[in-house]
């Protein structure tokens, strides 16, 4: 059996079609292969910014 943890950290970008604002969301994804199989996969993201807008365009801005 090999271990071989791999690391991939990037982002993802999105336009919010309600009112055309831009958002990057920081995405950090780790895997662990084990014999050249994906055996563990772990995603984090933080997705507050869009949350918040989202609220405001509920609520009327208010």
């Amino acid at each position: 059996m090999s271990y071989a943890p791999a690391l991939a950290i990037t982002s993802s970008s999105a336009v919010l079609k309600a009112n055309g604002q831009k958002f990057e969301l920081p995405v950090h994804v780790t895997a662990r292969f084990e014999d050249g199989k994906i055996v563990a996969e772990h995603g984090y993201w933080n997705s507050s910014e869009i949350a918040l807008v989202l609220r405001e365009l509920e609520t009327g801005g208010e």
